[in-house]
């Protein structure tokens, strides 16, 4: 007797179509902003992912999933975001540069809250933190989710995983003033018409 495929559930249909639209937009404007033949084989890598994906939810509609192909062009995507996207690329979608992004990596890979408790691993820390950019850099979760290929809850899971490692870390950057860094401070800011004031929380140096 034939087996019927399980026909995808829709919200996951609209998932992966909504994906194959982000990508599709994002690689006709990195062909409009190409420079030279390196950023045109990069949009060009792009558009054959989004072309790939809309082929498989146009599939999925009618046969049910089809299974971890969709992962292997996500993949694709991610190396391509990691290693080939030009600079200006990978900054607008991680809100910092290859560096910055591999340093914070190399600070946050070991805490604990990238230990799986169940027998199922996480997804690799440096995947887990270019979502929790992507995400934090204004993009919606499910926009995110849809990019990255994972389900939109993962995306919560992501940030807060990424959140509570860069937490653990704050002692070493972080510490209240001794007294005579205190006077210090006041000083500097009362020179700028803040009298009393020890720092700020909107990101300005104190």
């Amino acid at each position: 007797m034939a087996r019927c495929r399980r026909r995808q559930p829709r919200r996951s249909l609209e998932h992966l179509a909504r994906a194959a639209a982000d990508l599709e937009t994002l690689a006709i404007l990195l062909l409009s902003d190409a420079n030279n033949s390196e950023e045109e084989l990069v949009a060009l890598a792009i558009l054959k992912i989004a072309l790939s994906k809309d082929k498989d939810a146009q599939c999925s509609s009618r046969y049910g999933s089809g299974g971890s192909y969709s992962w292997k062009k996500c993949k694709e995507f991610f190396d391509l975001l990691l290693h080939s996207f030009p600079v200006c690329w990978f900054k607008a979608w991680l809100r910092m540069g290859r560096d910055a992004f591999w340093h914070l990596h190399d600070l946050i890979a070991a805490d604990a809250a990238f230990q799986s408790t169940a027998n199922r691993p996480q997804r690799p820390v440096h995947y887990q933190l270019a979502t929790f950019l992507c995400r934090v850099g204004a993009e919606m979760a499910l926009k995110t989710a849809s990019v990255m290929a994972v389900a939109e809850g993962s995306v919560y899971n992501y940030v807060q995983h990424v959140i509570g490692a860069i937490r653990h870390l704050r002692s070493n950057y972080l510490a209240w003033p001794g007294e005579a860094r205190r006077h210090f401070i006041s000083e500097k800011f009362a020179e700028q018409g803040f009298p009393g004031c020890l720092g700020t929380t909107d990101g300005s140096d104190s």
